[in-house]
């Protein structure tokens, strides 16, 4: 037997909390891409390389990224199916943001680009922000 909508959530997402989930989902799937370009990068490198210590760095910080993306996004469909979940998985996303963008900061410092950084922050910024306004939407509406 389905349930009508209203049944199943006890309050339904307003637009803000709605745009914070949208803003942090496209950053976590940016962070997905970068995460595996990255590590398809690192191993390619340590497949033509033997052993060279920075090669092995470059290929766990795609990783660390890899995960960081997909945690975001496993974490954002957990919340959207319960919504008390919301402050729980903003403080994830932020977390992961964070942990990604070091990452992608140091694959960044190794291959000694300066403008690409840049390139490189847009998806852990977008996860940062999205994760941020779902914090204070989702505590807004506790109160």
């Amino acid at each position: 037997m389905l349930l009508n909508p209203p049944l199943m959530f006890s309050k339904p997402m307003t637009n803000a909390l709605t745009g914070g989930w949208v803003v942090a989902m496209a950053g976590g799937a940016m962070l997905l891409i970068l995460g595996f370009q990255t590590t398809v990068l690192g191993i390619s490198y340590v497949g033509f390389s033997y052993g060279i210590r920075a090669n092995e760095s470059i290929l766990n910080d795609g990783a660390i990224v890899l995960m960081a993306g997909l945690l975001i996004l496993i974490g954002g469909a957990i919340s959207w199916a319960r919504p008390e979940m919301h402050s729980r998985w903003s403080i994830t996303a932020i977390v992961m943001s964070i942990i990604g963008w070091l990452a992608l900061v140091q694959v960044g410092v190794q291959f000694q680009m300066s403008a690409g950084l840049i390139g490189l922050s847009i998806g852990p910024l977008l996860a940062l922000m999205g994760g941020i306004q779902q914090l204070v939407q989702s505590n807004r509406r506790k109160t």
